[in-house]
């Protein structure tokens, strides 16, 4: 169960997107499935969503390949992820640390997500007691799902998901849930944020879905 029986319910950005119009099937997908969606309040209820979105970028995922210059920072850190400390592996790809310090509070890191085609390949719907954060994306198109803890009507919180493109950025400062959805082929995120990596700051709302766990639904 989630945080106090909360309701969450999704919905897209209202802005025009910046995907070209080529992409406009995908889009049209898109909308229809998650406006149409209903609020979700269980873990359960979270990985059928997430993965009638995965299902939509997989049914795209021709549209959405990369060529060797579109991902040069991923296809040089991948390799790497897994072999080292600050390079731990994931599900969903891995994280490539190149700054931390505590003294200057300060820590700096590049997330590599593999196109979200399952729903193990998205990152958790989480929150953080202390952590301030600023993800850019640097390679790839990326879903951005995000929550501000005023985004209420009534008892229901409401969620969005955008559309971001290399350059593109949010800000999340502690308390605001979030999650990342890869659209592209490879996707390259910039995080830079505060030195506050106790396992005990991290506070799944809804937990990432495990290779293995997806293994045995199918």
């Amino acid at each position: 169960m989630t945080e106090q029986n909360q309701q969450y319910l999704f919905r897209m950005d209202k802005t025009e997107s910046p995907l070209k119009k080529e992409h406009t099937g995908f889009m049209s997908e898109l909308y229809a499935y998650v406006d149409s969606s209903l609020p979700i309040s269980t873990q359960d209820a979270y990985v059928e969503f997430i993965s009638g979105v995965a299902k939509i970028i997989g049914s795209h995922k021709a549209e959405f390949t990369m060529n060797g210059e579109d991902s040069k920072i991923f296809d040089t850190k991948i390799p790497r992820v897994g072999k080292h400390e600050l390079k731990p592996k994931t599900d969903w790809g891995g994280v490539s640390f190149f700054i931390t310090s505590e003294p200057e509070n300060h820590v700096e890191k590049y997330l590599l997500v593999k196109q979200s085609i399952t729903p193990v390949n998205v990152l958790g719907f989480e929150r953080h007691e202390k952590k301030d954060e600023h993800l850019l994306v640097k390679e790839g198109i990326a879903l951005f799902v995000s929550s501000e803890p005023d985004a209420m009507d009534g008892k229901i919180r409401r969620v969005t998901l955008r559309i971001a493109l290399p350059g593109d950025t949010i800000t999340l400062h502690p308390g605001n849930i979030h999650g990342v959805f890869a659209v592209s082929e490879k996707l390259t995120l910039m995080e830079t944020s505060t030195y506050d990596l106790d396992i005990e700051d991290l506070i799944y709302v809804f937990r990432p879905v495990k290779a293995s766990e997806y293994a045995s639904m199918n």
